[in-house]
């Protein structure tokens, strides 16, 4: 039987988790420098470098974060869209001096990037998108023979962050943007004591508009300054390793009880992927998620594609586009909420 919707509120902005700030802790981010405000200044600082090594193409998925399109066409970068197959891979051979910008989709390394690494030959440059991948257990950003980023805002409460391994980025003076992050690290702390105080759900609305609001601010900057020391060090002493093993539970949890009522992405989890949600493929996608939300689970959509291509020839990824589904199950919820997102998704008949 399913619960009471009344006391949970999964998915959506993070609120505050002061469980996770812990002023002992140093994680696998400390020995890390070059942050920046957002991952789009981050790939930013290595467009432009590529471009400096005389790079004047790049090959995108179509399938990818419109971020990342905007971001390219800022460096003025001709953009060439490539394929997927089935398992998320690329389905290009790059020509000569041209760039590649692979994404490890929803935590997976893509066969593509383990390839690149294993070749002598480099005839065209490798930007690794780590932002679905990074806390992975295995991730090291220092084992790379090519560009690699990632952004951290949309895993955890800290409003700002991203990182790449371009050599620009040791350049920085500190960002100028410390006044809009804090205005979100604020309001996520009033989020989390309206939660406590059970007072969320009749302010949710201010909430939603805030966040997006300044979502938007956060998503127009692009910025050469790094991160400043406090935010540095917040970042770094973030417990990830304890976000790690908590999505990898819940995620294993989710699968356990759903059995094989719905489609997956990736049919497992290898040994040390952490996944970004649970990802499923659903006919009747838009009204299984406008289910869940009257019962205040907030499912999310990587990535709706809307730019100016000729579909028919992205056959795949437009499909794809058009009935995947994320299903949060990051570090916030517990067993109880896992099974309450189970109970909701079986019950609702929907596939």
């Amino acid at each position: 039987m399913i619960k009471s919707n009344e006391n949970f509120n999964i998915g959506g902005p993070f609120e505050y988790q002061k469980d996770y700030c812990n002023s002992e802790f140093q994680g696998q981010f400390k020995v890390l420098d070059n942050f920046s405000v957002n991952g789009r200044s981050a790939l930013y600082d290595i467009l432009n470098e590529i471009i400096d090594k005389n790079v004047r193409k790049i090959y995108l998925p179509v399938f990818c974060c419109s971020s990342i399109i905007e971001c390219v066409k800022k460096s003025k970068l001709e953009i060439i869209y490539y394929k997927l197959n089935s398992k998320l891979n690329p389905l290009v051979n790059p020509k000569k001096n041209t760039s590649i910008l692979v994404i490890n989709y929803f935590g997976r390394i893509s066969k593509f990037v383990e390839k690149y690494k294993k070749s002598k030959s480099k005839k065209y440059i490798l930007i690794e998108d780590a932002t679905h991948s990074f806390l992975n257990i295995d991730f090291d950003p220092f084992d790379s023979s090519h560009y690699i980023y990632f952004s951290l805002r949309k895993h955890s409460h800290i409003s700002a962050g991203g990182w790449s391994n371009a050599s620009s980025q040791s350049k920085k003076k500190y960002t100028d943007n410390q006044m809009l992050i804090s205005d979100i690290k604020l309001f996520r702390k009033k989020k989390k004591n309206f939660l406590n105080q059970n007072k969320y759900r009749e302010n949710e609305d201010c909430f939603v508009n805030f966040f997006r609001k300044k979502e938007i601010e956060l998503s127009k900057i692009y910025s050469s300054d790094s991160l400043s020391k406090n935010l540095k060090n917040e970042i770094c002493k973030y417990n990830w390793m304890d976000v790690s093993k908590k999505r990898r539970n819940n995620w294993l949890l989710l699968d356990s009880l759903l059995g094989k009522k719905f489609k997956k992405i990736f049919k497992y989890l290898k040994k040390n992927e952490v996944p970004l949600g649970y990802i499923i493929i659903v006919k009747e996608r838009n009204k299984l998620r406008n289910y869940l939300k009257k019962r205040r689970i907030y499912s999310s959509i990587h990535w709706p594609i809307y730019r100016n291509i000729k579909k028919a020839n992205f056959k795949f990824e437009v499909d794809l586009s058009n009935h995947i589904l994320t299903i949060p199950i990051d570090q916030r919820y517990s067993k109880n909420e896992i099974k309450y997102i189970a109970d909701n998704i079986i019950n609702s008949g929907i596939k």
